[in-house]
């Protein structure tokens, strides 16, 4: 125990045990939110303070503040840091320490700076290979500390009804997405575990305009004559619209198809061993099934300008054996009621009204078993034998295991250890 001026440390007390922020853990926090310290006090401690620092020494203290009840919460915590915490008995201005004391790092759920593309800037776009105006644009944001995933949205309105592009990312860039003329919002935010994302800054605003050169050149003299006809005719003007369907410079109108590009995989191969819930005891194959705790999921890159998706999935690859097909909103599907075996599956893009891209090429899935678990005791008694043992006559050996879910049959090789001779082989 020491003694220093008013303060008594004591550092094997642990009369009281803290509970939240655990040592040593990552806490993400939003803004407005208070911020949460949690204690047990078993042996009704009177008189406590909280104490809170950047230091273990506790030379500077950030929050001091006296407590009762094992909860306690403080507003407007704003600054990321690492912070240490403790309880103190205070009496007639002696404290005594009476808990261990505890690190933590806090994150705050704040949007990450976006860099680009500009607020309002203005993105020309160029004349593709299939002759569809188009525009590779690049968006960058700041990297904020100790956030693992970003969350990203482009789409063509504020409101973010249709989203054109959604996808989380460790990186802090998105480079080359391709887009036809028209007006953009994009916005990007913090993706932490646990359910615990940041909320969303306000949108920017970015415009894609059409390509320069002599196609622009001829639809500026086919807009005139149709301007021309109108007046001859007596007609009124033309409103004046924006969409992702058609490219838009100002009041110029260049009547454009846009291209569905079929999806890109993330994962051409993918090899998925199936694990179930221990608690199900049913040998149903319906509840099997629902006890699978990791479905297979594949997923893809989005493509731009699509509403859904066409996924299927073959026994072949030539897809001539459909196992299943399914429509899905995001890039990317789950198996719920997977079957064990080997498997093709390819997606395309779809724009609603029957509208589809070419498919994917054809990519591969896999599905298999986790191998089962022999008891530790049975293992031994396989271990002290030799391999005469398994050739002479004599009594039997019983090899047991627990049931795999869905295992049809087991093969059971016995090897000699050391080398790759089998002694026995059995189906």
């Amino acid at each position: 125990m020491k003694l220093n001026e008013d303060f008594i440390e004591d550092e094997s007390a642990v009369d009281i045990e803290l509970v939240s922020p655990p040592l040593g853990h990552l806490i993400w926090h939003r803004q407005n939110e208070n911020f949460k310290f949690e204690w047990r006090n078993p042996k009704q401690i009177a008189g406590l303070k909280l104490q809170v620092a950047k230091d273990k020494e506790f030379q500077k203290i950030t929050y001091q503040k006296s407590v009762s009840g094992t909860v306690h919460r403080v507003p407007g915590v704003k600054k990321e840091a690492k912070y240490f915490w403790r309880l103190v008995q205070d009496i007639s201005g002696f404290k005594t320490q009476v808990s261990e004391v505890y690190s933590f790092q806090l994150g705050m759920l704040r949007p990450p700076v976006m860099r680009l593309p500009k607020s309002n800037e203005v993105i020309q776009s160029a004349w593709s290979k299939e002759g569809y105006p188009l525009a590779k644009v690049q968006f960058q944001w700041e990297k904020r500390l100790g956030v693992e995933k970003y969350h990203l949205q482009v789409a063509p309105g504020p409101d973010f009804r249709e989203i054109l592009l959604n996808e989380e990312t460790p990186e802090t860039s998105k480079s080359l997405v391709e887009l036809p003329p028209g007006e953009y919002f994009w916005h990007v935010r913090v993706s932490a575990p646990a359910q615990a994302s940041g909320n969303w800054p306000k949108p920017r605003k970015f415009t894609i305009t059409a390509p320069g050169g002599a196609k622009a050149l001829l639809a500026e003299k086919r807009k005139k004559r149709l301007e021309q006809q109108r007046l001859d005719r007596g007609l009124p003007d033309a409103p004046a619209f924006r969409s992702l369907d058609p490219g838009v410079l100002g009041s110029q109108i260049i009547e454009t198809k846009i291209p569905l590009l079929p999806p890109e995989p993330i994962e051409e191969t993918k090899m998925v061993l199936l694990n179930f819930d221990p608690q199900e005891e049913s040998r149903d194959p319906a509840a099997v099934k629902k006890s699978i705790l990791n479905p297979p999921t594949v997923k893809w890159k989005p493509s731009p300008g699509a509403t859904d998706y066409e996924i299927q999935l073959a026994e072949d690859r030539a897809f001539k054996l459909v196992k299943q097909t399914a429509v899905v909103k995001q890039p990317e599907f789950t198996w719920n009621e997977p079957e064990v075996g080997g498997y093709f599956w390819r997606v395309r893009a779809g724009r609603g009204l029957g509208k589809y891209s070419q498919y994917s090429k054809p990519n591969k899935l896999a599905v298999g078993l986790e191998s089962p678990k022999v008891p530790a005791e049975v293992k031994r008694k396989f271990v002290s034998k030799t391999p005469e043992d398994f050739l002479k006559p004599g009594p039997s050996l019983a090899l047991t295991w627990k049931p795999v879910p869905m295992a049809e049959s087991y093969k059971v090789v016995v090897m000699e250890r050391g080398s790759r001779r089998k002694i026995l082989e059995r189906q």
